[in-house]
């Protein structure tokens, strides 16, 4: 008895002291980036800069630990530093902090490289994928240090939007000589504990978990509990599928369960445009199932995979997304999150209130039975950059000067405030 005392009070100071903290909120689309690749001239920052990159919030990728701590404490921060500097105004960078060398990549600092204290007998270099094997305590020593000095170093950056684990593999992809169930697991659990507390200013959580933590049946719903209590969220690397039948992976049931509770991800990336994964309408099944999770950041790789049968970014899913720019997406702070929430305290009524054209470029006009309103404009960083006080009847607003983006359109009256999404292109 004393034990569960002891646990649930625990709980309560993780949530508390989480939740003291404002975090930076930049829910939205976002576009899947070329993991590693810090070239400044890359195509995807140019589609940012371009009309049709104004729905998007930034840019996601994968940035490999090995790439950036190259050897034992020497850094490449200049890498994310460039990427962070080339963004367009008012876009951001999310990352999935990785365990796992894309492409045969160096998955963790040289030193590490074949020595069996890190790699426990496996062969790190080997596979198309190599991983680093976080099973290993000095191996997640070395990472969780990494992911502390990287903190350090961008937490408080505004360009930073959120910051993920890489995805927890399945345990025979890093089983070696060395492994042990009960040390592997313990070292997964400090993702909860160390990892995501390690950002007081950006979201950050498990980018996806395949793991099943073995023989113990109740790790599973533990590992969730502990990620939601220190104010982490969960995601995964590719579409829930709620279309496809036998999809089950990532947490599945543990993240429908907690819809809103916590932050949440998803990417839609090479496989999940192929329709026994993305399910049979495109991008409306994805949406749908973003909807049901609550999701809050969604990253779209810009590829074309109609030779195979596949799906077309530029063709279905982006003229969708420019008609519908926050589908699929919770804007609402999570409950085990204190955030710099832009819509927090917006008290949203139905009104027959529009706001047209939208997208807009020049002018749009706000069009309603609107009495005694004050209307703001304000963008995603919670700046506002219109505020006027109106009667009542139409009212015409030039743009014209506004940076490319998302903005919410606020109008305030006796009943609450009436909200409207508005892209600026």
């Amino acid at each position: 008895m004393k034990t569960k005392i002891k646990l649930i009070l625990i709980a309560i100071l993780l949530v508390t002291n989480h939740l003291s903290a404002q975090k930076k909120w930049f829910p939205g689309h976002y576009v899947d980036h070329n993991p590693d690749d810090y070239t400044t001239s890359n195509s995807d920052l140019s589609f940012l800069k371009s009309a049709d990159g104004a729905v998007f919030q930034g840019m996601f990728m994968y940035v490999t630990w090995g790439q950036i701590e190259t050897t034992k404490d020497t850094y490449r921060w200049d890498k994310i530093d460039a990427v962070l500097n080339a963004l367009p105004p008012g876009k951001k960078l999310a990352v999935s902090l990785s365990w796992q060398g894309w492409s045969k990549l160096q998955a963790c600092p040289a030193d590490m490289i074949d020595k069996v204290e890190f790699d426990g007998g496996q062969y790190i270099k080997k596979g198309l994928y190599p991983f680093a094997t976080i099973y290993m305590t000095s191996t997640m020593d070395r990472y969780l240090d990494f992911v502390k000095k990287f903190a350090e170093r961008y937490d408080t950056v505004q360009k930073l939007a959120f910051v993920t684990t890489a995805e927890i593999p399945f345990e025979n992809e890093v089983k070696g000589p060395q492994f042990n169930l009960t040390t592997a697991r313990d070292n997964i659990f400090r993702l909860p504990s160390e990892f995501i507390p390690s950002f007081k200013k950006t979201p950050s959580g498990i980018l996806g978990a395949w793991w099943s933590f073995g023989d113990n049946t109740n790790a599973e719903s533990q590992f969730v509990e502990a990620t939601y209590n220190a104010g982490g969220g969960f995601g995964f690397p590719d579409v829930m599928c709620l279309a496809c039948s036998g999809y089950n992976s990532h947490f599945r049931n543990e993240i429908l369960a907690n819809a809103g509770k916590w932050p949440c991800w998803m990417g839609v990336e090479w496989s999940d445009l192929l329709p026994d994964r993305a399910g049979t309408s495109f991008p409306q099944d994805i949406i749908e199932s973003a909807t049901k999770n609550k999701t809050n950041f969604i990253w779209w790789l810009r590829t074309n995979r109609t030779a195979d049968g596949g799906y077309n970014f530029t063709t279905q899913a982006l003229p969708y997304l420019k008609a519908n720019p926050l589908a699929g997406i919770s804007t609402k702070c999570p409950d085990n999150m204190n955030c710099l929430d832009v819509t927090s305290d917006l008290n949203e009524i139905n009104e027959p209130v529009t706001v047209s054209p939208n997208p807009a470029h020049e002018t749009i006009q706000i069009d309603g039975d609107i009495q005694y309103t004050n209307i703001s404009i304000i963008d995603m960083n919670g700046v506002k950059h219109y505020s006027k006080f109106h009667m009542e009847g139409k009212l015409l607003i030039n743009v014209s000067a506004f940076p490319t983006g998302v903005y919410f359109v606020k109008i305030d009256n006796q009943k609450g405030a009436i909200v409207r999404k508005l892209i600026k292109v």
